[in-house]
């Protein structure tokens, strides 16, 4: 769905199209939620391989004090992204069943949004649990929930308390150590030489590029029990965004009013929607600049974009193998070397900026 924000609808246009061009064909399996809220801090399960190294559970967002303050925010999300607020998850790095009224904020969620949310949970030996998840879905015809299954023993139980009719339409992921399921090389199981960014010197690409991440959202990562929002976009993991995710922005808030405005605030400090002059001209993190004779190439995990037989772009590979220089210093320089006019100047340099080949996290932190 499309957002009320135009600004937000064209940062998350780049944040697809950046993970495009780092995750290759595994983005398509990612639909880059809106949101991602968490209704408690930590989380009890401590998978060995969380890609998200989510901390031990302390605290849960206790439904009778603040089942206004939740559906306020919610209330929020719609004013300022429409329809887009209801593509959200209710979890990201906690564990659904820690909130003992998880499934009455997914009413209250549906009931403002008019969306449901998916779960995913790896506590699936409560049977009234399962049983509680399996009947707020099975009347909507939604593959859900998604169990995390953790040893054989835990699918022994699962089938020893359900049916196969009442397991239909339930997804399990088969996460036991030797299961043939690869883990993502994150979080806890974070191992350097995984790190995408860290490729050889060839443009030869034909090892098996892992999944790599299990990120989704591309916009707002908000913790109502800890007060915090992050605005995030997934990448590979690597030794600077080991949990898959890159951090835009952090701010905090205290009341619904407060989390309001704070997003907006979010939004107006990250998300231009053409590149602002006093943006640095950087390559995206992962991306590694091969140059060439008529041009040069941009190598990216997982594909190669090149910028070839174009006069512009030699100085383009110049300016953007030096030190940075702000968007308007490129601009500025291509256009006045006499050879490339302004339009076609900036027409490149857009094009940059729009297909998210730049890195969006050095402006933000730059303001």
């Amino acid at each position: 769905p499309s957002s009320k924000s135009v600004r937000y609808q064209k940062w998350r246009s780049r944040r697809i199209a950046s993970a495009e061009s780092e995750l290759g064909g595994f983005n398509h399996f990612i639909d880059h939620p809106t949101l991602a809220i968490e209704l408690t801090d930590g989380c009890s399960v401590q998978c060995w391989f969380c890609s998200f190294c989510a901390g031990k559970l302390k605290a849960v967002l206790d439904y009778g004090e603040n089942r206004a303050f939740f559906r306020d925010v919610v209330k929020a999300c719609t004013d300022i992204f429409g329809q887009a607020a209801g593509l959200a998850l209710l979890y990201y790095a906690t564990e659904p069943y820690d909130n003992p009224h998880y499934i009455d904020y997914m009413k209250d969620f549906a009931d403002i949004t008019g969306s449901d949310v998916c779960t995913s949970t790896a506590v699936c030996t409560d049977k009234k649990w399962i049983d509680d998840l399996i009947t707020f879905y099975r009347p909507k015809n939604l593959p859900w929930p998604r169990l995390s299954v953790l040893s054989a023993g835990m699918l022994r139980k699962i089938h020893d308390n359900h049916t196969p009719q009442q397991l239909m339409h339930v997804n399990m992921i088969m996460q036991m150590k030797d299961s043939e399921r690869a883990k993502v090389s994150g979080g806890r199981i974070f191992e350097q030489k995984q790190d995408m960014r860290a490729r050889d010197g060839s443009d030869c690409l034909e090892d098996i590029v892992p999944q790599g991440t299990i990120a989704c959202v591309s916009g707002f990562y908000i913790n109502l029990v800890t007060r915090v929002i992050k605005l995030v976009s997934p990448c590979y993991t690597s030794e600077k965004w080991p949990l898959g995710y890159r951090v835009f922005d952090e701010a905090s808030f205290e009341t619904a009013e407060d989390f309001h405005q704070t997003v907006l605030q979010m939004i107006e400090r990250n998300m231009p929607e053409a590149p602002p002059e006093n943006m640095p001209l950087k390559l995206r993190d992962d991306l590694v600049l091969r140059p060439r004779e008529d041009g040069f190439d941009l190598v990216s995990p997982n594909q190669i974009h090149h910028f070839r037989k174009k006069n512009i772009f030699r100085p383009l590979r110049d300016l953007l193998s030096a030190p940075p220089v702000t968007f308007g210093e490129a601009l500025n320089t291509l256009a006045k070397s006499g050879e490339h006019s302004f339009f076609e100047a900036q027409a490149l340099l857009n094009n940059l900026f729009h297909n998210g080949f730049l890195d969006e996290t050095v402006y933000s932190a730059k303001l």
